[in-house]
């Protein structure tokens, strides 16, 4: 069961009447499809969602708590990547359909596994969290406190002295 894209998601990404001709497999009139509610449009999100966690899993980024809580933009970024996939694995139904878009979706659907692998897409759970990881902070004794360490250079008596500065 799709967990962070519906149907509905994929026929806003993406041409209705493409995806009823990519799941009709008779001769029968695409357009009485209902995509909302067709098992082969279901299942190709559930394995396209399934290809995007590996990948998530593989590169160690994400759990599924943070995946869960993913809103606003970052939620739509990856539906985005999860439609591409579905459409690719829609397309491969019917690879005599139009070969040249299926290719191109091939291509576009290794580049986003390959970047969620890497961690070159990223998609951030928690906005302030991140921002704070990404600030750098300089932590460590002041010239008093280094002064007063008693350390092997001092104490050898082998090195010059050193100049004793003004504390912070």
């Amino acid at each position: 069961m799709a967990e962070y894209v519906t149907a509905s998601d994929l026929m806003m990404r993406f041409d209705e009447r493409d995806i009823q001709q990519l799941v009709v497999d008779d001769l029968s009139d695409p357009t009485v499809v209902d995509v909302t509610s067709n098992s082969r449009v279901d299942t190709a999100i559930d394995d396209a969602e399934g290809e995007v966690v590996a990948a998530l899993r593989k590169a160690g980024r994400y759990n599924a708590a943070e995946l869960a809580a993913l809103t606003g933009t970052d939620l739509a970024y990856l539906q985005r990547i999860i439609c591409e996939i579905a459409m690719v694995h829609l397309l491969r139904r019917r690879p005599n359909m139009k070969p040249e878009v299926l290719e191109a979706y091939e291509k576009i659907r290794k580049n986003n596994i390959k970047d969620l692998q890497d961690g070159s897409s990223i998609v951030t759970a928690d906005e302030p969290a991140d921002q704070a990881a990404s600030l750098t902070s300089v932590d460590g004794p002041t010239i008093t406190e280094w002064n007063q360490m008693n350390l092997w250079r001092d104490r050898s008596h082998y090195f010059p002295a050193r100049m004793e500065r003004q504390g912070r």
